[in-house]
């Protein structure tokens, strides 16, 4: 038998030197990650779902097929078990009456729900979490805990009553951002405070110690704001000093599980976002804190144009971390547009379209051709796996499961996004939106839409690689206008110019603009990367363009 001495002075490393690989060698297969996040399972189950049977299904669908991760959120500002260091989702509200809560619980019916689904788990003596850990070993998938940094789920606007509300922040105002002001930015946790990384830490040191799962991942983009306004720069050294000592816990429970456990990260999409939040993920992986980079968008939209390129330059070549593409499910042109992605179902007049004799195909499914060519976009750009974000099975409030089981099944292999419909829309970084909005003296942002026509437009879109067959459009999409009807529109992309527009006629699959039209676009004249298109003025009224992709159609 191999002693204690021999095992943690010579094997353990060796074998953690080894786990560390599979986590950051880009030669490595690339990663498919799905997130699950902390209401989902609990608000798309029924009361009687509520046991062991039905928490391995839940894993059960993602095993088989594709998905090589799972990243489990156990937490918002509270947690979905007893927790010696959160409060549980069911305990009391401070400051509210009962009365008060019960009232909103009736109106909020999705908390209620959540609420009452994981008390009844823990009524019964099942840790979701525990059976969900060991059920994605027993199905060859990572399971890893995915904590929420700062998540202020439990309010809306316009409403008094904060039902994920914690004692520490109700007792000590002085600890957020915005003291004794409450919306979804103001109300989260300064990390400059002692206090808050000790509570923090406090929870990840439970997480180790009550589960055993192959890593931690700390999601600072929930809810993206850590530190005060003005103060994001030079209060960033407290984060660091955090995600330091979460390494360091990681560790140490790594010698006992006898096991790697890695950190992961998910930040803004951009590095110079990042480092504007004081989210330096890049200092993090130069000192081995961290072997997964996540570069996600914030909620709003997907960011076709994620920047792993600079996260690259950053990181240099001898940095030996995973960077990971993130991918919400929604996408959005502009701030306050429309997004596409799918449509809830719980809209009563989509519920009625549903039952139109002209619905269309696959409407209330996920739009897959926009997850494959972002996918075919972060590839080209060398991303080391894809990460799913709100993307979930099927559920009162989520989409037919139709599409979701083709992609759990067939994942984003390269075979599978080459031969598939793929589209690559212009989006914006709702991250940098947000920042601009929160600090207007230090940083500016402006989306490339909308655009008005009465001068000439650029737009860079982004896109993968060049098909060498099949067909590429160039899609635009119209604002309401006097003369929107009969406008005529010419462009050209990259200086070739395209010919005549016809009409597109799925609107429903471009955020419904008022009018869309579609240009066949020479392969010949598609680069890889980033596409420049101009459109000329229009004759006539001038209108607004809100809405362009390429879309490759096999």
């Amino acid at each position: 038998m191999i002693s204690n001495k021999i095992f943690f002075s010579v094997i353990f490393p060796l074998f953690i030197l080894i786990s560390f690989c599979t986590y950051t060698n880009e030669v490595e297969k690339e990663l498919f990650v799905v997130n699950e996040d902390f209401s989902h399972f609990f608000i798309t189950r029924t009361p009687d779902e509520m046991d062991i049977t039905h928490l391995e299904a839940f894993i059960d669908q993602y095993a088989g097929g594709k998905v090589t991760h799972l990243f489990l959120n156990p937490n918002t500002r509270r947690a979905n078990f007893r927790s010696k260091t959160k409060e549980a989702v069911w305990d009391p509200i401070p400051g509210y009456s009962e009365e008060e809560v019960q009232q909103q619980l009736m109106i909020r019916l999705e908390n209620k729900i959540h609420f009452e689904n994981a008390k009844l788990l823990h009524d019964k003596g099942i840790d979701p979490y525990t059976v969900w850990i060991r059920r994605c070993r027993e199905k060859n998938i990572s399971p890893w805990l995915s904590m929420r940094m700062n998540d202020t789920h439990g309010m809306i606007s316009n409403n008094p009553v904060d039902l994920m509300r914690t004692e520490l922040g109700y007792s000590h105002p002085e600890l957020l951002r915005v003291p004794n002001v409450m919306n979804k930015t103001a109300s989260c946790f300064d990390y400059a405070h002692q206090a808050v990384r000790d509570h923090q830490i406090a929870f990840i040191q439970e997480l180790l110690e009550r589960y055993d799962p192959d890593g931690i991942e700390l999601d600072w983009l929930r809810n993206l704001t850590n530190l005060r306004v003005g103060r994001f720069r030079e209060d960033a050294h407290f984060i660091d000093g955090f995600v330091s000592d979460v390494r360091q816990l990681t560790k140490e429970w790594a010698a006992k599980r006898r096991h790697n456990i890695g950190v992961a990260v998910r930040v803004p999409s951009s590095p110079d976002d990042a480092e504007m939040l004081g989210l330096n993920a890049d200092f993090w992986a130069k000192n081995g804190w961290v072997d997964i980079i996540i570069a996600s968008p914030h909620y709003n939209s997907t960011d076709y144009d994620v920047r792993i390129d600079q996260w690259r330059k950053r990181l240099g070549d001898t940095v030996k971390v995973r960077l990971l593409a993130g991918c919400e499910f929604r996408t959005q042109a502009f701030p306050d547009a429309k997004e596409i992605g799918y449509t809830p179902v719980k809209d009563q007049k989509v519920v009625k379209f549903l039952t139109s004799s002209n619905n269309p195909p696959g409407w209330t499914d996920y739009e897959l051709p926009l997850l494959y060519g972002f996918v075919d976009n972060v590839r080209l750009r060398k991303t080391g796996g894809i990460y799913l974000f709100n993307w979930f099975d099927g559920g009162h409030n989520t989409p037919s499961d139709r599409n979701y089981r083709k992609l759990l099944a067939e994942g984003v292999e390269p075979e599978i996004v080459a031969t598939r419909e793929r589209r690559y829309p212009v989006t914006y970084r709702d991250i940098a939106s947000i920042i601009a909005s929160l600090a207007p003296q230090e940083f500016s942002f402006s989306s490339q839409l909308p655009k008005e026509t009465d001068v000439a437009t650029t737009l860079q879109m982004p896109m993968g690689s060049v098909p060498k067959n099949g067909s590429v459009f160039l899609i635009l999409g119209f604002d309401e206008r006097a003369g929107i009807e009969s406008a005529k529109f010419s462009t050209s992309l990259n200086g070739t110019a395209l010919g005549q527009h016809e009409e597109e006629k799925d609107l429903w699959r471009i955020a419904h603009p008022y009018r869309a039209v579609r240009f066949l676009c020479p392969l010949e004249a598609l680069l890889s990367g980033v596409n420049e298109m101009v459109l000329q003025p229009t004759v006539g009224a001038t209108q607004r363009l809100i809405w362009a992709e390429l879309r490759f159609v096999p």
